[in-house]
């Protein structure tokens, strides 16, 4: 049974340092859909593809953490649905408490997870 609430701290980024909540897989970021329109992606078919079916955690700014399918990793995104960290998927289907690498161009301080 996964958390229905994570908190995220420590991010060098301040939107991610807030709770999230469990969101249902037919529900699709608006951070996301905005990349996805931008680059010309069918937001749908492209959140299917990467989602692949599961809950997600979405934060009431917009800034959301959901576990990436095509790669294997949790991503932790900003509100504007770009990417700032990932973090390994251990096999246990709970969102890492620790272990978030900052992608390119990402400074300072990684974020923890708690559940709340």
């Amino acid at each position: 049974m996964h958390p229905s609430t994570i908190i995220v701290t420590g991010s060098s980024i301040a939107s991610l340092n807030v709770a999230y909540t469990v969101t249902p897989p037919t529900t699709i970021p608006s951070g996301f859909s905005e990349v996805c329109i931008n680059n010309d992606w069918d937001p749908p078919q492209t959140w299917g593809k990467l989602n692949e079916g599961r809950e997600w955690y979405g934060a009431k700014n917009g800034a959301y953490v959901y576990l990436n399918g095509a790669d294997g990793m949790w991503w932790m995104d900003t509100p504007d649905g770009l990417g700032k960290f990932v973090a390994r998927f251990g096999g246990e289907g709970n969102v890492p408490t620790d272990g978030w690498r900052p992608l390119p161009g990402v400074e300072g301080g990684t974020p923890k997870v708690a559940f709340a």
